[in-house]
């Protein structure tokens, strides 16, 4: 015998607080019935049952689902007495009811990177984010999808090689500390899983890989290329932001501060004393309050520029440049004072460090570019040959 179905309203005769009832379905096999919720609520206007034209409510979608019901519900029932030689009890029906078991959600270190990534976005500068998303690029790149028990040494190796050959704009492989920055950032995610207990201390490969690096000569500014920056003029056909970018590479070359910092400046960045501008900001990297008397500094050149941008009447100094971008143009800049280095951005600082370390000494001069070690200020710091020879050919060795 095969059970029936029928659709129910309201089998307790009680509305809810919104003067709805739970429309159910009612299934009757050898004298017993189970009733079966189709978490649909109507009021006694709405109820308005046609079993003949399988219509019971109004709306549309709504009654689909009560068919649907039905119709999981026949299912159901075909299934058990096909398994079990044609019978079938209401009973069965409670299997039904029993919780679905969660399947594990199946992560990849690909899937983990990019979910850590979104979770970084929120601590850390923006440009670094970037640099982290670009090298996850470069990972999908190299193999789409990354489980964490093919974190091996392998991987790291083959994705070592696969960076250094990879073509840039330049037609040229990366460089092996571009690679190296990409290790470390690889580093990053994989001491992430491992903290989140997605791969044992044990199996990380960076334990057996170690990276390659290569000595690079810092880049600074010496007097008379200082003075060549500084004297550039630009017209209307020079490069759009280039102006920009020059008096933010000198700004910092002043002040010793960061790309970061520099390009967060905003109006509040400063304050206005009766000796001239105060810089007083926390810094991007360290997180420290930093204060800068603008005024003292190569004659006040600083709060030259500080006024020129503040002058134009929008919040942020130097809105609207990447760091990236900033670096391209700075090699313009050196092209056209005549300056055969290989500058960046960060030259600025090495330059500031230089000069700073000779006006107000080592110490002070650790505290001004926010280091925490004097190790690090140490490699900020260069000698100007000429200037060196100069110093020896006027020392009186007779003393």
């Amino acid at each position: 015998m095969q059970a029936e179905y029928k659709v129910v309203f309201n089998r307790k005769k009680k509305l809810n607080s919104k003067g709805k009832a739970l429309i159910q379905i009612e299934v009757y096999l050898d004298g017993n019935r189970k009733y079966f919720s189709t978490d649909i609520y109507v009021t006694p206007q709405e109820w308005k049952p046609s079993p003949l034209k399988a219509k019971y409510i109004s709306d549309a979608y709504k009654n689909k689902l009560i068919l649907d019901k039905i119709q999981e519900l026949i299912g159901f029932e075909q299934k058990c007495r096909f398994n079990n030689n044609g019978k079938f009890l209401l009973s069965e029906f409670d299997i039904l009811n029993q919780p679905k078991p969660i399947k594990p959600v199946v992560l990849t270190f690909t899937e983990f990177y990019a979910q850590q990534l979104e979770i970084e976005k929120k601590n850390i500068q923006f440009v670094t984010w970037q640099q982290q998303k670009t090298n996850l690029g470069f990972l999908k790149e190299y193999c789409p999808a990354i489980a964490f028990e093919d974190l091996t040494y392998a991987l790291i190796e083959g994705y070592d090689q696969f960076l250094k050959s990879r073509k840039g704009r330049d037609g040229n492989g990366m460089k092996l500390n571009s690679v190296d920055k990409r290790h470390r950032q690889m580093k990053k995610y994989i001491a992430l899983a491992i903290n989140h207990g997605h791969l044992p201390y044990d199996q990380n490969p960076y334990l057996k890989f170690k990276s390659k690096k290569e000595s690079v000569n810092k880049a600074w500014l010496s007097n008379q290329e200082w003075e060549r920056v500084e004297n550039l003029t630009f017209d209307s056909q020079s490069t759009p932001l280039i102006e920009l970018v020059r008096d933010m590479f000198l700004f910092s070359t002043y002040t010793g501060l960061r790309y970061s910092d520099v390009h967060a400046l905003t109006k509040k960045s400063f304050q206005t004393t009766p000796e001239g501008l105060e810089l007083v900001i926390t810094a991007k990297k360290t997180n420290k309050p930093f204060r800068l008397p603008l005024y003292h500094l190569f004659d006040g050149k600083p709060q030259e520029i500080a006024n020129k941008y503040i002058m134009r009447g929008k919040d942020r100094l130097f809105y609207g440049i990447t760091n990236p971008k900033a670096n391209k143009l700075i090699k313009e800049i050196a092209k056209l004072a005549k300056i055969n280095k290989y500058l960046t951005f960060h030259s600025s600082r090495h330059t500031f460090a230089t000069y700073m370390v000779q006006k107000v000494g080592l110490l002070y001069a650790q505290s001004l570019l926010q280091h925490g070690d004097i190790k690090s200020t140490s490699g900020y710091l260069h000698i100007d040959l000429s200037e060196m020879f100069d110093r020896i050919k006027n020392t009186d060795w007779k003393k």
